[in-house]
């Protein structure tokens, strides 16, 4: 068992952060999001290979389905701090792909006002659950040209591969 994840030489490391889900940014989770997504960066860095990772706030989800502005809202915020030092490391590491999106909208959300001066946004729910609203996708980094358009989101998956395919066989 290894005590300390900062000071692994593991080859694979899985870790199971909570037996359900990790509380809400409202109720206390911290830094946790950014805290292991940065620990990631370090460990695949270590490795020298080649690597895949996927990031996700969940709750922003969990948000759409309670109607909760204050939810979505802190919680967009939290993973705009790890969407900052993902392009930090793009920008350090250019070979590096990003790829930020959702794979489906919750809670039918719009936008009917807001202020900048204030900092303040007024959102409005159509519905409690997923909705087929698009969502959209940002690429940052090496061959984010290949992610502009408009298509299913499955497709992501293939251009992945089309990637990874042309870029990384042995």
């Amino acid at each position: 068992m290894v005590e300390s994840l900062d000071e692994t030489d593991a080859e694979r490391l899985g870790y199971f952060a909570a037996k359900g889900s990790l509380p809400k940014k409202l109720e206390g989770r911290g830094a946790y999001l950014l805290n292991s997504s940065a620990f990631a960066l370090d460990f695949f860095e270590r490795k020298k290979t080649p690597f895949f990772l996927m990031i996700e706030a969940a709750n922003i989800d969990s948000g759409g389905h309670s109607n909760s502005t204050s939810t979505i809202v802190s919680e967009m915020l939290d993973f705009d701090e790890v969407i900052g030092k993902i392009i930090a490391y793009v920008d350090v590491n250019p070979n590096t792909l990003l790829i930020i999106t959702a794979d489906h909208e919750t809670g039918g959300v719009s936008i009917p006002q807001g202020d900048i001066a204030t900092s303040t946004v007024e959102l409005a729910y159509h519905s409690d659950d997923h909705t087929g609203i698009m969502v959209p996708v940002f690429a940052y980094g090496a061959h984010s040209g290949d992610f502009r358009g408009v298509y299913e989101n499955t497709e992501i998956y293939h251009k992945i591969m089309k990637l990874v395919m042309e870029f990384h066989q042995k």
